[in-house]
């Protein structure tokens, strides 16, 4: 089975510790199962869904496939928008941003936390516009176990609508 998190601020209400799918609200069991579609478009261990306001990035939830790390405590689910992803927000892609060797990019602004301390070693953050040419909403940041070379087109599509489309739903 895999692992699911919504935080305990998140409008749903969903619970912390439900596995996919076993959440108290319905909106909430569909964001998992639309983390967990994500992550197995792009074949990722990690899938994480955040919301941009003006001035912060919160993460509205995650999915990782059986075997691998929830999301350490020690990293705070709301972010200062002008360091995310990864410290990397001065870079503001427009399609995705894929970073081959991530083990060393901090999960958090005070630098603490890294992605190789959930086991990944490469990611991709795809931002979530809903009107071309607009700021984006949120992002979807997604991470594998092994070295990854490529994210197709298609893959970062694929997580685009899928990401869009839950966070319109929340």
């Amino acid at each position: 089975m895999a692992n699911s998190f919504i935080p305990q601020n998140a409008p749903l209400g969903a619970r912390t510790d439900a596995p996919c799918g076993a959440t108290e609200e319905p909106g909430a069991e569909r964001l998992a199962e639309s983390l967990a579609r994500i992550g197995v478009a792009l074949g990722a261990q990690r899938v994480e869904l955040h919301r941009r306001s003006s001035t912060e990035v919160d993460l509205v939830g995650w999915w990782s496939a059986q075997g691998h790390l929830g999301r350490p405590v020690t990293v705070p689910a709301r972010q200062p928008v002008e360091w995310f992803p990864w410290n990397l927000a001065n870079i503001r892609p427009e399609a995705q941003l894929f970073v081959r060797n991530a083990e060393l990019l901090p999960l958090d602004a005070d630098n603490l936390t890294h992605v190789g301390d959930l086991g990944m070693r490469s990611c991709v953050f795809v931002p979530l516009v809903v009107v071309a040419g607009d700021e984006a909403v949120g992002g979807v940041s997604a991470y594998w176990a092994t070295p990854k070379l490529e994210v197709t087109t298609r893959q970062v599509e694929i997580a685009a609508e899928l990401g869009r489309d839950a966070l319109l739903d929340l």
